[in-house]
Order: structure tokens, then sequence, then C-alpha cells
């Protein structure tokens, strides 16, 4: 079951529950015609099950009705991830140099 919490500064937080429990969540910030991506996570072993997939479509579900630009970044090495958002529509528009230390982060946008 996917529920939501409204937090402060423009953050709203949709999380996946299995028997009461959270098991994944996607954290976004709501600026004005941009959802920023802010964070994404599933516990281990309940990914690859398409939780990320279903909060996703449930995102897009929810704010169907304003025109808006998803945005997010993602290590350049979390090939499954970049694979989720690929599949989800969202195009690579920008890396950034070392922005992880060591490994580069690719910018994604979504639009609905």
């Amino acid at each position: 079951m996917i529920k939501i919490e409204e937090l402060e500064n423009s953050k709203v937080k949709f999380y996946y529950e299995i028997n009461y429990v959270e098991v994944g969540y996607v954290l976004v910030e709501d600026v004005i015609d941009v959802i920023n991506i802010v964070d994404v996570k599933v516990v281990d072993e309940h990914r690859r099950k398409g939780i990320a997939r279903e909060l996703f479509k449930y995102i897009f579900n929810y704010y169907k009705d304003r025109e808006l630009r998803y945005m997010l970044e993602v290590r350049k090495d979390n090939l499954p991830a970049i694979s989720l958002y690929d599949s989800l529509g969202f195009n690579k528009i920008y890396v950034r140099n070392k922005y992880y230390k060591d490994v580069d982060a690719i910018i994604m946008e979504y639009k609905n």
C-alpha cells in the first residue's frame, strides 16, 4: 500500500508499506513547476520487485493535473536505477563530473 506524508519545505514522502512496515519510499520536493526527486530507497530484500516503479507511477498520477518537469540525479555507476529511470521515460540531460567524489552524476528529466 502506498501512503503519503507531507513534510516541511515543500517535501512530500511517498512510501510503500507491506504489513504496516515501510519497505520503500520516494522523497520529492515540489518547487512550482518542477518535482525534484530527492531520494529513492527500497530495502534490500524488497528490491527488484517493482516497488520503486509503482511509487513513481503513483507520483506521476498524483501530480497529473499539473504540467511539470521531474528532475533527479543518479550515480553513473548505479545501472539498476538508471535502467528503471530510462524505462519510466526519464532522459539524460547532463553529467556532473565527480559529483559523488569519485563518480559522476547523471542528471535526468521527465516531462509529463
